[in-house]
């Protein structure tokens, strides 16, 4: 570990597909001016993210990749001691709306990806807790339906969210069309149709990419 501690200086750390077990958090404790750490797919675990995220050489990071299975609400609490965050990827990690819970301690952060089912609409009624929030990603939880859209209202910088594979359906797009900040809507997956397409166009006057699926025709 003697090479991070002589990197004193660093600001962005790329450990993406390392098994970080082996090199052992500790060996990162002395990077105190990262601002920028990505560990997806690394091998990292809860207690080793809680004893590297509570250390005070990291509470300058303000984007942090932690795209890992290995990863969930146990982690959250410290991950939640990074008041700089602006940007936080936990794509594939554990995290429920619990997790989320801790997270809306980080009043900076403008980017969120968590999409490993975990998160409900109780977890989207916790969305006015990121009044920066400019790019959500909430793909692939199914427990998110039409009942909490609402809370997207509290989100005016919104511009980028995908609920694409979750159980919005065509009794959301009122609710969706509430977000007039938005240019980007994935919706994959989701119970719509070219009539909710054209509905959605006419209501958000700034989208230019609405990602949905449907027939190209529909039997009359």
């Amino acid at each position: 570990m003697q090479a991070f501690s002589d990197l004193k200086q660093l600001e962005t750390l790329n450990l993406s597909g390392m098994q970080v077990f082996q090199i052992s958090c500790c060996g990162l404790l002395p990077l105190s001016s990262l601002t920028a750490l990505n560990l997806f797919s690394s091998g990292l675990k809860d207690a080793e993210a809680v004893q590297l995220f509570r250390a005070p050489s990291m509470q300058l990071l303000r984007s942090l990749n932690l795209d890992t299975r290995l990863v969930s609400d146990a982690a959250m609490s410290a991950v939640a001691r990074l008041q700089k965050l602006t940007s936080l990827d936990l794509f594939g990690a554990r995290v429920s709306d619990r997790g989320l819970r801790e997270l809306t301690k980080l009043k900076e952060l403008r980017h969120l990806e968590i999409c490993s089912g975990g998160i409900t609409d109780a977890g989207m009624r916790l969305l006015p807790s990121f009044p920066d929030m400019r790019n959500l990603n909430f793909g692939q939880n199914g427990g998110i339906g039409n009942g909490a859209l609402d809370a997207l209202e509290s989100l005016p910088l919104l511009e980028a969210l995908n609920l694409s594979h979750t159980s919005v359906s065509g009794g959301g797009v009122p609710a969706l069309g509430r977000v007039p900040s938005l240019t980007s809507l994935g919706l994959h997956g989701c119970s719509l149709d070219a009539a909710d397409a054209a509905v959605l166009r006419a209501l958000l006057p700034r989208i230019f990419c609405l990602g949905l699926d449907f027939p190209e025709s529909r039997p009359k």
